[in-house]
């Protein structure tokens, strides 16, 4: 059932998504933290867990860059006078011509792209492989609590997994148990992800964007890289915990005998929201990711998603939707297919509601903070489309049309700060493009282009 009125919101599947990046795309279940963003396959006898951090970019300037300009270009404002004549003369085409000649950016790899960060990908023995070989499968991504849910049943066990990504303690939670004599036996591995993507055509190659090492031992693994065209630093760290045996191989943890196990995986960047900085931070990255396991594992999974669920339901439940929806649907593609515009409350009810689980999950208040991009936190590749960056002649403020009204007003912070760091770099192209000079105290010019970075 998708929800009665007693119940939560929930979208429910009874398969697996497929792997594939139109399976990432179609149909992986989204959870996010506003800047730590996952995917959550389902699979039978495995499990994938595609991550993301959202100031994860390649191009912008380096940290010790003195020269970088926001990629404005000089004194475009030349070219104004001759591009006005000619729309004033109506010659479109020469003022398009003039426009594209003159006013477009660069084009370098400087402008960057969004970046995918990295895949938990765990393979459990005694469980099946295939849909066939379970029963009473169940896929669940509940909206209500922001909880992401695979269970099923294979010789007689039944193994449920749960993941959530918090805020309150900003890391991402799953975690295994079973109900039955069989013993949950699987294995762990983490990977940087440098795929490539563009409707299956890219698939089998890698992007050379990024590089990391690996720490693996028996706690935890922990990955510490950079990006290499702008030496942007990054480190995650796995960690684990356990009633089971646990094994170290070359380049994956094995845990035996288990009834239960806990996941915490935190992610993070030297990214920082200053221009004055070049976009920098000095920290202790590493530190800082095992310090966020650490307290996480101190305060236990049941401390962790009861803080979650309160945290995220203080949003969430501030608006109720009631459209007097009677529900008869097993699953949210049955509701999709037996749709009818007349009748059709029950859907249109839980797409309301998803899209401000979406905005929450893609954009909250803390230090640093960006806003969601076209793919509000979400991404499987390193050639995303349009470089899922900040369009800004709409696509920007479609992300956010829901915050206001529908009383989600913390999810904006991110974007008035963006829009402040913004003005720095917008001041300049006011003066390289429209021969606007502002002088300090005197800021009487501002410009952004239609396409944004978190580098300007």
């Amino acid at each position: 059932m998708i929800r009665n009125k007693k119940q939560d919101y929930v979208l429910a599947y009874k398969q697996p998504a497929s792997t594939t990046y139109m399976g990432w795309e179609e149909e992986g279940l989204p959870i996010g933290n506003g800047s730590l963003g996952a995917k959550v396959f389902g699979l039978i006898g495995a499990e994938r867990i595609q991550f993301n951090e959202k100031s994860l970019w390649s191009g912008g300037p380096l940290p010790d860059n003195s020269d970088y300009q926001g990629g404005n270009l000089q004194d475009q404002h030349n070219f104004l006078a001759e591009i006005r004549q000619a729309l004033e003369k109506r010659d479109y085409n020469r003022a398009k011509e003039l426009a594209e000649q003159h006013l477009i950016g660069p084009q370098t790899s400087q402008y960057g792209t969004y970046l995918s960060f990295g895949d938990i990908h765990i393979e459990f023995s005694q469980q099946g492989n295939s849909l066939s070989q379970v029963t009473d499968y169940q896929r669940q991504l509940n909206i209500s609590k922001a909880l992401a849910t695979t269970s099923y049943a294979y010789k007689g066990t039944r193994f449920e997994r749960e993941a959530f990504t918090s805020f309150p303690y900003d890391l991402l939670v799953q975690r295994f148990t079973k109900e039955g004599l069989e013993t949950l036996d699987f294995t762990i591995e983490l990977s940087l992800t440098c795929d490539l993507a563009s409707d299956g055509k890219y698939e089998q190659e890698k992007s050379d964007y990024k590089e990391c090492k690996l720490d693996i031992t028996d706690s935890h693994i922990l990955m510490k890289g950079r990006v290499k065209d702008n030496d942007l630093r990054f480190a995650s760290y796995l960690a684990w915990e356990t009633d089971g045996d646990i094994r170290v191989w070359s380049d994956k943890v094995q845990i035996s005998g288990a009834s239960y196990a806990n996941l915490f995986l935190a992610a993070k960047t030297d990214f920082a929201q200053n221009p004055a900085s070049n976009y920098r931070k000095k920290l202790d990255l590493e530190q800082q990711v095992i310090d966020l396991v650490d307290t996480a594992k101190e305060k236990g999974y049941a401390q962790l998603k009861s803080r979650h669920i309160e945290d995220y339901q203080a949003l969430f439940q501030r608006v109720q939707l009631d459209l007097e929806a009677d529900v008869d649907a097993s699953t949210t593609d049955d509701l999709l297919k037996n749709y009818k515009p007349q009748e059709g409350q029950a859907l249109e009810e839980l797409f309301f509601q998803y899209g401000r689980y979406l905005l929450i999950s893609s954009s909250r208040d803390c230090p640093d903070a960006l806003p969601a991009n076209l793919q509000g936190v979400w991404n499987a590749v390193d050639n995303t489309p349009w470089n899922s960056d900040y369009h800004l002649n709409v696509n920007l403020q479609m992300n956010y049309w829901p915050a206001y009204v529908t009383n989600l007003l913390e999810t904006v912070f991110s974007v008035i700060n963006y829009v402040d760091d913004l003005c720095v770099y917008g001041r300049l192209a006011a003066t390289r493009y429209a021969g606007i000079v502002s002088r300090e105290g005197e800021e009487n010019g501002l410009l952004v282009h239609t396409q944004a970075t978190p580098f300007g």
